[in-house]
């Protein structure tokens, strides 16, 4: 559609540009209608001339679209305001007042795709306009906003920051507002907070000597990070299950196979005289108290020798890495070497042929090794003191008897480490084997000697505490001839869980002896505190609980409803904004029985009630804001008529635009009871000359009242000292 379109009839279109088809298709209640309008909207945006949009009742008009339920219609939506906005440039200045009425509404979406490009279209504003008058309304208005849109707007003064600089007397404000966001405990407010201030501190350094020091605490330095190598990852080894038996299933631990590179010792040494596990790539050697074994591989290797000098602290004979037997090294020349009572590192049979081995690490270790291949290298540690060498047990057997006692008490210790054992073998690697072979193969070396326990004796004289038998019927256990103490268990007592209740009883006084006993009652007493500590509770059940009860208490029991009012009304302040909508819509509706039941109660502190109706006014979901106009309506129509029509009278262009409508609404039911005309011009003139459309069609009908009421009222306006726009706009209503 071209320029030229437009010039033809402006009258037919709405808002200067807006075809009745596509301005109908809308507001219609289809998904794809709405969607499809939404596109031709942005068409017609982009081929339309600046000078026949009105811009400020088109973003009236949209607002409440650039939140609708479907995102596709929001997205060209927003892309279309931008667009109007691009175009206008710095004349949207003008308009300020309209876009603040829709941003905030929008800015409180639930959804975060909603939030980011409400923010995309403030940053455009600023931008096009080359202003912070939008960056001062939300350093304003962001104590007043929850917490989903404390961090967009957080978001939006980051986002603008980085574009343009502002001047240095917006300094103060951004500090408290990032003071303001650090003390609330939302992650997401807290993690918008951070990234603004880094960006702020960076761009402007001189902002650090306004920080508070809890700003300051939530300043990340730029410190450089040490480079840690990463963990190698395992890989578990490949274990055949079928031929293993069931109890080493589930009883054996399988070691692993850590990747290890190549010529690389790691040796570690306990303080305590346990023998830790070293490994290279083809090596494995031990480090026990007093002394050091050395393997034939690791005699050859280069790498070997400034590690043992390490550990004795004093030069080594070379002879030591030339041979191929193994050698012992003592560090402490002036003590005979003794045998370390601990585990053994590898225990293997004395048969001349080459088995494979457990390699269990050691407590302190916390590490497994694959199994191992070993060769017929043995060395036999402290020989004298071991006369039962000449035993055949010459494997360490894990499931023994000797470390699993039977006791009495059927509870299982832990193994304890016998104190001597046969022999410690340093081994020599062939190859390394991932897979375990069947341990039952060998019959004479893996013999598992199975271990039954006694079966448990049955509890005597235990007392069933719930049983669903009479007491004559209830059945006695059995009784064993078991030479065992008997238990005595105390019955327990079920209590069945009961309503909040909100009454104290208090005992009627005592009867003396002399008179006629009488019937005792009952005095029931209401308990406030009860009611009052519910409606603060953190739980939100217990709120709408205490809710719900208090709207009953209503029609029960309303003169105690009277005497606690002032205190009813301002715990239900907090209940109204909540995020849950069931508890807001009780905390709502228990507000509008008060307000219907004790309308005139409420004069005292009306102000209080309807400055804080009017903020709820503005949430974004329907029945909230209807819930919310009720109670105003209901509250202005209760209260003294002279106080109510006061308040009306004021100055209420600097609120948005749900509050303008619902103020001039009962403006506008209530000007009959207006005794001096000449004291409502200025609030007409004010309605009249609104960008709501809403908001000038109830000054019409306000307007027309007052001149049913007042004849003389037209020339009362034409002799008023208001400016002439507002008269002209007045006076063509007549």
């Amino acid at each position: 559609m071209s320029t030229l379109a437009f010039q033809g009839d402006v009258s037919d279109l709405k808002y200067g540009f807006i075809p009745l088809q596509v301005h109908e298709n809308l507001q219609s209640m289809m998904f794809a209608d709405r969607v499809e309008a939404a596109k031709q909207l942005l068409q017609l945006t982009n081929s339309v001339a600046m000078r026949y949009v009105d811009l400020g009742n088109f973003l009236i008009f949209i607002g409440p679209y650039l939140h609708d339920e479907n995102f596709e219609v929001c997205t060209n939506v927003e892309f279309t305001i931008e667009a109007l906005i691009q175009k206008f440039g710095s004349q949207s200045l003008y308009y300020i007042d309209q876009l603040k009425s829709i941003i905030f509404p929008a800015l409180r979406d639930i959804r975060r795709a909603v939030r980011i490009i409400t923010v995309n279209m403030m940053v455009t504003y600023s931008l096009e306009t080359q202003s912070f008058i939008l960056l001062q309304t939300a350093l304003d208005e962001f104590d007043r906003q929850p917490n989903l849109a404390k961090a967009e707007l957080l978001t939006y003064v980051n986002s603008l920051i980085e574009r343009i600089k502002p001047p240095e007397s917006y300094f103060k404000p951004i500090s408290s507002m990032l003071d303001s966001a650090f003390m609330v405990q939302n992650g997401q407010v807290r993690s918008s907070a951070i990234l603004l201030l880094q960006c702020f501190v960076k761009l402007a350094p001189s902002i650090r000597q306004i920080l508070t020091e809890q700003c300051e605490s939530f300043l990340l330095d730029d410190i450089p990070k040490q480079i840690v190598p990463s963990t190698p990852k395992v890989n578990s080894p490949s274990i055949p299950m079928n031929g293993m038996s069931p109890r080493g299933n589930f009883m054996k631990k399988f070691p692993q196979t850590p990747r290890i590179e190549k010529n690389q010792i790691a040796y570690e040494i306990t303080e305590f005289g346990k023998p830790r596990i070293s490994k290279t790539a083809n090596d494995i050697f031990a480090i026990a108290k007093k002394q050091i074994i050395v393997t034939p591989k690791l005699q050859g290797s280069p790498i070997a020798r400034p590690i043992i000098e390490s550990f004795i602290q004093e030069p080594i004979d070379d002879n030591i890495f030339r041979g191929n037997s193994i050698e012992h090294i003592p560090i402490m020349n002036d003590s005979p070497p003794q045998s370390p009572k601990f585990e053994p590192i590898f225990a293997q049979s004395t048969a001349p042929h080459a088995q494979e081995v457990n390699n269990s690490s050691s407590e302190a270790d916390n590490i497994d090794f694959p199994p191992i291949i070993t060769s017929t290298h043995t060395i036999t540690i402290s020989s004298d003191d071991l006369p039962e060498l000449k035993s055949e047990r010459s494997i360490h057997d894990t499931f023994s008897k000797q470390e699993f006692p039977i006791k009495p008490d059927f509870n299982d210790d832990p193994p304890k480490p016998e104190p001597n054992h046969i022999s410690f073998a340093i081994v020599e690697p062939k190859a390394e084997n991932l897979f375990i072979d069947d341990l039952s193969s060998d019959t004479g070396t893996y013999n598992r000697n199975r271990i039954r326990r006694r079966p448990r004796p049955p509890v005597l004289n235990i007392q069933p505490s719930i049983s669903a038998f009479q007491d004559a019927e209830t059945p006695q256990p059995k009784k064993y001839d078991v030479q065992e103490p008997s238990l005595h268990v105390k019955p327990m007592k079920v209590h069945a869980s009961t309503p909040r209740n909100y009454h104290k009883y208090q005992k009627p006084p005592k009867i003396p002896q002399n008179q006629a006993k009488s019937p005792r009652k009952i005095v029931k007493e209401l308990a406030v505190d009860d009611i009052i500590s519910d409606l603060r509770s953190s739980e939100w059940e217990k709120q709408n609980e205490a809710a719900l009860y208090l709207s009953k208490l209503i029609v029960t029991n309303t003169s105690f409803v009277r005497d606690n009012l002032r205190v009813f009304v301002f715990e239900l302040f907090p209940l109204t904004t909540s995020i849950r909508s069931a508890l807001a819509k009780t905390a709502l509706s228990c507000m509008k029985d008060l307000a219907e039941n004790f309308g005139n109660e409420f004069t005292p502190f009306f102000e209080a009630t309807l400055n804080e109706l009017l903020t709820v006014i503005l949430s974004s979901k329907i029945f909230i804001n209807k819930l919310a106009s009720d109670c105003i309506d209901l509250i202005l129509e209760g209260i003294n008529r002279k106080t109510a029509i006061d308040f009306l009278l004021q100055d209420h262009s600097k609120r948005p635009t749900q509050c303008r409508v619902s103020l001039s609404y009962n403006f506008s039911k209530l000007c009959d009871d207006i005794n001096d005309p000449n004291a409502a011009v200025k609030s007409l003139g004010m309605f009249i000359t609104d960008a709501s459309p809403d908001v000038r069609k109830n000054a019409r009908n306000a307007i027309t009242k007052m001149s049913e009421k007042f004849h003389e009222f037209k020339y009362i306006i034409s002799n008023s000292s208001i400016n002439d726009a507002e008269k002209k706009a007045l006076l063509n209503c007549f």
